[in-house]
């Protein structure tokens, strides 16, 4: 939906189609479940004040003891963005807070306390090409801007994602403009550190970011300079020498109608980094950190013969689910066994369910989150 509408440059396409869903890190591995997601509710969603046209929630995260669920309401594309995050109750879901943010919130991630107690929260605001920070009270303590290229076509970097490292010292924020940035943030100081920062290459849009380890793990592309296709791409980088970057090319097309993006990724128990994207196939891939090779391709049930995937979650448990922003489809996949389970058929539920933005699995790993931009909706799984 979005990247129809964003399709002017490839730049755009990519960094509106990047989503927030994994855990930061690989927790240790839960007991085998039997039963994949099953659907439980809807969940409507609106802001109390005007933010955009609609609500489209977008990104969801959980804190790291499940007490707390905040969702970004992304709201429109540039000129007529969200301009808020909320936090919900984790059982109820009823809107506990509201906190203000710039232009199109997408990621939410949150730095915490060594208990695990929340420190801090960080928004990339899209359209706003900024970061908003908050805190415990949910009150904003800072908005950080983000530079825009001369000659941008939008008045945007597009901040796009967000990880925070192990030790919670750095939040690093993706770009989805073009220009390769990836930025880093001290949670002490609450500024950029150049020290930190990485540079992808002129070209290159980076979408979803994780740490496997101590490895920051940075999915994305590198668009033609005609706009005509692109080549996905995984980069491993270790923040410490940020200027040494790996990469491992997915696919690539230059046809005017296929754009491979990897657009997803999460971290197994097993350390293996899971993967997927547009018009890379109907799959997803496991990759090995630590080499950068791909260990392992699992086939999905997604109707779409490309593969449109544009979130991805993984639980403890090993059930990965990726959806499909074409078909409306969750194909649901045991990693531990590498085999498809089932499809989940958003129109197939007791409610209107369209264009999944990002898929989150509470930590005690009972609950499925998805937000539906299309319909303003979350969807709530049991498992």
């Amino acid at each position: 939906m979005r990247r129809l509408i964003a399709a002017a440059t490839f730049s755009a396409l990519v960094a509106s189609v990047a989503v927030r869903t994994a855990p930061a890190q690989a927790g240790p591995c839960g007991p085998l479940l039997t039963h994949p997601p099953l659907f439980q509710q809807v969940v409507p969603v609106a802001s109390s004040v005007s933010c955009g046209a609609q609500a489209w929630p977008y990104g969801a995260k959980y804190s790291p003891n499940g007490d707390r669920l905040y969702v970004a309401l992304f709201g429109g594309l540039v000129g007529n963005g969200g301009c808020r995050v909320q936090r919900l109750d984790p059982q109820t879901f009823t809107v506990l807070a509201e906190i203000p943010t710039g232009e199109s919130p997408q990621d939410i991630a949150l730095a915490t306390f060594p208990n695990g107690a929340v420190r801090l929260g960080f928004v990339t605001n899209s359209s706003g090409s900024s970061v908003t920070v908050f805190n415990a009270q949910d009150a904003v303590v800072a908005t950080l801007p983000i530079s825009v290229l001369p000659g941008a076509f939008y008045p945007t970097a597009f901040p796009s994602s967000l990880a925070v490292s192990p030790n919670q010292r750095h939040v690093y924020v993706s770009t989805g403009d073009g220009s390769g940035r990836v930025l880093a943030i001290d949670t002490l100081t609450l500024a950029f550190d150049p020290t930190r920062a990485i540079h992808l290459g002129a070209g290159h849009s980076a979408t979803r970011m994780v740490f496997a380890g101590e490895t920051l793990i940075i999915c994305g592309a590198l668009g033609t300079p005609n706009f005509t296709g692109s080549t996905a791409k995984v980069f491993a980088v270790d923040p410490v020498a940020p200027a040494n970057v790996r990469e491992l090319v997915l696919g690539s097309a230059n046809n005017g109608f296929q754009f491979p993006s990897v657009q997803d990724c999460a971290v197994a128990c097993d350390g293996l980094v899971w993967v997927a994207g547009f018009d890379l196939g109907p799959q997803v891939f496991a990759i090995d950190p630590r080499t950068l090779t791909v260990r392992h391709i699992v086939p999905t049930l997604t109707a779409q013969p490309d593969g449109k995937f544009n979130a991805l979650g993984l639980s403890r448990e090993g059930w990965l689910v990726v959806g499909d922003l074409y078909t409306h489809e969750i194909s649901v996949i045991h990693t531990r066994r590498r085999r498809v389970r089932g499809v989940i058929d958003a129109f197939q539920l007791p409610a209107t369910l369209a264009s999944v933005q990002e898929l989150e699995f509470s930590p005690q790993g009972d609950k499925l989150i998805a937000t539906w931009a299309g319909t303003n909706n979350l969807a709530v799984f049991d498992l």
